[in-house]
């Protein structure tokens, strides 16, 4: 069976300056470029003992276009990259890595262009390509990859509140798709930006400004090129969901809304999330006989008492999934089922049900345990791993 591991760190804020400081974790000392909280990041993924196939960072590597916290950032990444063995890094600029607002040093993106090693691909005409469009598709075996710069048009008025795709890119990149000799259909594909493509209000509690404008015409462009399902990896709001885009067709994206690896949380959502990295896992095989993207994640938390450890966030909790085939009411009415012939069903009577829940999102995990109150029926679960269930 083949799994693919993505190892997911977004929007680590990366300082050398003292003047940054209160905003981040990663703190890089500029003559050794080591950072207390980076190293044990490092060291926690190691002990894990998880393969890992890619490293994806969805942007904001440095903190408030700090050239100097950038380079350390990317060296960072690329020593992780090295540490857990994975065979490439899949990474983007966020609006920190831009001259976001009209004032600030001229020349951000013209280091970005030429910072050592190469960003955002080792390839110098892939580069040009994403530096002159805005975007760039890269091919690996299973899955193929469209990179956005969705902070392209940071620096002009007050495009530094949100992010942007032009109509015309999304309508360029879909024409591309449908190019069959310079695009060949994989198991599945991946678009990687910083920005968020559909609204999160719900992480403000307030209308969200900060969306990608565009952005919802660009989901619309790729589902309506037909060429296998989608998962969309971006960053920026520092909060972590998993969730299904809009489609007109029977296959909707999942869209994998990463938290921040290193940045001190500003008092709307502190109390609510975390510092997180992530390890997503897509399941070819199923994947391909499901047409469907199907997978599973872990998420893990860092705080002061704990340090690194398995999420305990209810948001995101430390293991999920998308992808499952059986709906939450259908899996309540296999338990209701089961239980017509007894009154206690434990853990290995219902493994069959558990290797559906195991691709539950927390939404669809959320709502199952809401069923069964409705129905009824007494369910004792660890983490999303059901243990047991009676009759009330």
């Amino acid at each position: 069976m083949k799994k693919i591991n993505f190892l997911i760190v977004s929007d680590l804020h990366s300082t050398v300056k003292d003047e940054f400081k209160d905003d981040s974790r990663l703190i890089f000392n500029i003559a050794t470029q080591e950072s207390e909280h980076a190293n044990a990041l490092i060291q926690y993924v190691k002990k894990l003992n998880i393969n890992i196939d890619y490293l994806v960072c969805p942007g904001d590597i440095s903190n408030k276009g700090d050239t100097d916290g950038f380079k350390a950032g990317w060296n960072f990444l690329h020593k992780l990259k090295s540490e857990v063995n994975a065979n490439s890094l899949l990474c983007v600029p966020g609006n920190h890595d831009h001259q976001s607002r009209p004032g600030e040093h001229y020349s951000v993106i013209h280091e970005l262009k030429f910072v050592k090693p190469s960003f955002p691909t080792e390839n110098t005409q892939l580069n040009t390509n994403f530096w002159g469009w805005y975007w760039v598709h890269q091919e690996f075996e299973n899955f193929n990859i469209i990179k956005l710069n969705s902070s392209a048009y940071h620096g002009l008025n007050d495009e530094y509140k949100h992010g942007r795709v032009a109509l015309e890119t999304s309508e360029q990149i879909h024409e591309h798709l449908k190019n069959t000799e310079k695009f060949k259909e994989k198991k599945f594909n991946i678009l990687l930006c910083h920005h968020h493509p559909i609204p999160m209000d719900e992480v403000d509690r307030e209308p969200d400004y900060q969306v990608m404008d565009g952005g919802q015409h660009l989901l619309q462009q790729l589902d309506s090129a037909n060429v296998g399902p989608w998962l969309v990896i971006h960053g920026h709001k520092h909060f972590a969901r998993v969730s299904h885009g809009m489609t007109l067709r029977s296959t909707a994206p999942v869209i994998f809304s990463a938290g921040s690896l290193g940045a001190n949380l500003y008092p709307k959502i502190e109390e609510r999330t975390a510092n997180q990295f992530y390890v997503l896992t897509v399941d070819i095989e199923k994947t391909e006989i499901a047409g469907e993207l199907v997978g599973t994640f872990e998420a893990y938390s860092w705080n002061l008492m704990n340090g690194w450890h398995p999420s305990q966030c209810t948001h995101l909790p430390h293991k999920g999934g998308f992808g499952a085939t059986k709906k939450p009411h259908t899996i309540v009415r296999e338990i209701k089922s089961l239980l017509d012939n007894t009154t206690y069903l434990d853990k290995n009577d219902l493994q069959l049900i558990q290797d559906e829940i195991d691709y539950y999102t927390p939404g669809q995990f959320k709502e199952l345990k809401e069923k069964m109150d409705k129905e009824c029926i007494d369910y004792e679960f660890s983490g999303n791993n059901i243990l047991e269930v009676a009759k009330k």
